[in-house]
């Protein structure tokens, strides 16, 4: 099976952000490239920000490189619009998509666990944070402020699509809404390696 991952990049400063934006969007999308099965794509989607066209078209000369792809929405949309997933998405090759925020990354086998272990139509695990150089195994529950983006992977033939929320937290919960309203049954699966490395209004976390 195809897999897809769908990186949105807005690097226009903003309230919350992660530091070091740009050095972070690369090291997203190396993640990304870098992973143990092959059968991938990996789309950017550029929220009206030319400095991430600009970093993507750097990776052109780099391997692996063809499994990078870059899409750009023209018109700048809100924080947390599901607007430029949903671009994502219409631009996937994939059979299933998964999710990568540009300020955290993937451990090399993250698609491969999430290949072997989907079953059904959508599914759902745990992420890491990193606490003193260690990775620290974050439960993942679904219910809001315990399910996000670096939690789900789903069939792209699915219908659901993102909603226009523009709020933190709850772009991810109605998501993830739409998914169960497709099929109730998203199963948990074990956990892969998605490592996340900021949390927007959690002072402190930033890596």
């Amino acid at each position: 099976m195809k897999v897809s991952i769908i990186i949105p990049s807005s690097l226009t400063p903003r309230k919350h952000q992660a530091s070091n934006p740009e050095e972070k969007l690369i090291r997203a999308v190396n993640s990304a490239l870098n992973q143990d099965y092959e059968d991938i794509d990996v789309i950017v989607i550029a929220d009206a920000c030319h400095k991430t066209e600009e970093i993507i078209e750097s990776f052109r000369e780099f391997p692996l490189q063809e499994r990078l792809f870059l899409d750009v929405i023209t018109t700048k949309q809100p924080p947390f619009s599901g607007s430029v997933r949903n671009a994502g998405i219409e631009a996937s090759t994939g059979d299933i998509i998964c999710y990568l925020d540009a300020d955290d990354y993937l451990g090399s086998d993250h698609v491969s666990t999430i290949v072997k272990h989907f079953k059904g139509e959508w599914v759902w695990f745990n992420d890491m944070t990193l606490v003193k150089d260690k990775f620290v195994e974050r439960e993942c529950q679904l219910k809001l402020g315990f399910c996000g983006t670096s939690n789900i992977a789903h069939l792209r033939s699915m219908k659901a699509r993102w909603l226009a929320v523009n709020k933190y937290g709850y772009d991810d919960w109605n998501f993830i809404q739409e998914l169960k309203k497709e099929c109730p049954d998203g199963a948990r699966i074990e956990t892969p390696s998605y490592i996340v490395c900021h949390i927007p209004f959690k002072r402190g976390y930033d890596v």
